[in-house]
C-alpha cells in the first residue's frame, strides 16, 4: 500500500512538468532576432569576385545620368573633360599632332591644379588658363606670378603655379613639349604623385595601367571591405590586386562620383542601391547592427 505522501508526490509531478513546459514556451516566445542574425540569415552565398562584380553594377546604375549619383562635379570639371578637343577633319598630320600634344598637356595640368581642391574649382582655374592660351610655349613665356592669378583660388595656387612653369620648362626642353609615356617619366614631374600619374596614363595616353586612389576611393573602398588601409597609396597597391583591370579606366570616375553625390563622409545609405541587399554592402550593415549594440548595452 503506498503512503499518502508517495501518492501527493505522484499526483503532483504531472503538474510541474505542465508549469515548466509553459514557462519554457513563454520564454522563447519573447525572443527576437537581432538585425544581426537577420543579415546573417539573409547573406547570400557569393565568392569575392562575385560581390565585387555587383557592386560595381549598382554604383554604375546609380552613376547614371538619372541615377540618385548621377550629374556629380566630377562628370564635367574632373580631369577627363576639362582639356581642350578638336575632331576637325580638315586639320593636317602635323596640326593634329599638335592639338592632341596640347590635350595631354592640360590634361596633366588639370590634374596638378586638382590636388586638394574640388572639382569646380579645378574647372574654373583651366577655363581661365586656356583663354590665356594654355600650350607648352604660351606658359613658359607666362611669369609664375601671372600663372598663380590665372589659377587662383585654387589650394595652393603660388606653389602650384611654380610647379605648372618648372613642369612646362621640362616638357619643353626635354619631351619636344609633350608628356612623358610613363609612370616613371610622369611622376618626375614637379608636383606629380604616383596618383595623377596613373589617371594621366588613362586620361592622357587611353592606358589605364594601374588604379587612380583619391580620398574618395580610398574612403568606398575600406566601407566595401576592397581594402583595410590606412592610406590612399595603400588603397592602390589593393585595389590593383582585386579589381579586374577591364575596370581600372573607369573605377576612379564611378566612385569620386559615388562619392561626391552619395556615399559621402555622412553617405546617403537611404537612396544607395547597395544598401537594398543583404550581403552587398558591409559598411551600411555595420552601421544598422552598431545602433542595437548600444541599445543592449
Amino acid at each position: 500500500m503506498k503512503s499518502k505522501s508517495t501518492e501527493h508526490n505522484v499526483a503532483e509531478e504531472p503538474s510541474t512538468q505542465l508549469n515548466k513546459r509553459k514557462r519554457e514556451h513563454l520564454s522563447i516566445s519573447y525572443e527576437q532576432p537581432s538585425i544581426q542574425s537577420f543579415f546573417k540569415s539573409k547573406q547570400p552565398t557569393k565568392n569575392v569576385n562575385d560581390t565585387i562584380e555587383i557592386q560595381i553594377n549598382k554604383i554604375k546604375e546609380m552613376r547614371k545620368p538619372d541615377g540618385v549619383a548621377g550629374n556629380a562635379p566630377v562628370d564635367s570639371d574632373g580631369c577627363n573633360y576639362l582639356a581642350e578637343q578638336t575632331k576637325d577633319p580638315t586639320l593636317t598630320e602635323e596640326e593634329r599632332h599638335e592639338k592632341e600634344k596640347t590635350f595631354r598637356y592640360q590634361t596633366l595640368l588639370s590634374l596638378l591644379i586638382s590636388s586638394q581642391t574640388k572639382d569646380t574649382t579645378t574647372g574654373v582655374a583651366m577655363k581661365k588658363l586656356q583663354e590665356h592660351g594654355c600650350t607648352v610655349d604660351h606658359i613658359m613665356n607666362t611669369p609664375i606670378e601671372d600663372i598663380a592669378k590665372l589659377i587662383k583660388p585654387v589650394t595652393y595656387y603660388t606653389k602650384k603655379a611654380q610647379y605648372i612653369h618648372d613642369t612646362t620648362k621640362i616638357l619643353q626642353q626635354q619631351y619636344k613639349g609633350d608628356i612623358p609615356k610613363t609612370i616613371e617619366g610622369l611622376v618626375k614631374l614637379p608636383g606629380i604623385g604616383q596618383k595623377m600619374a596613373v589617371l594621366c596614363m588613362n586620361s592622357a595616353w587611353h592606358n589605364p595601367v594601374g588604379v587612380g586612389v583619391d580620398t574618395h576611393v580610398h574612403r568606398i573602398s575600406n566601407r566595401l571591405k576592397w581594402s583595410n588601409t590606412k592610406t590612399p597609396e595603400q588603397t592602390r597597391k589593393v585595389l590593383e590586386e582585386k579589381i579586374p583591370k577591364k575596370y581600372w579606366s573607369e573605377i576612379n570616375e564611378l566612385l569620386v562620383g559615388f562619392g561626391q553625390m552619395t556615399c559621402k563622409l555622412k553617405p546617403k545609405c537611404d537612396s544607395c542601391l547597395l544598401s537594398s541587399e543583404p550581403g552587398i554592402c558591409p559598411y551600411f550593415e555595420e552601421m544598422s547592427i552598431e545602433p542595437e549594440a548600444k541599445r543592449k548595452k
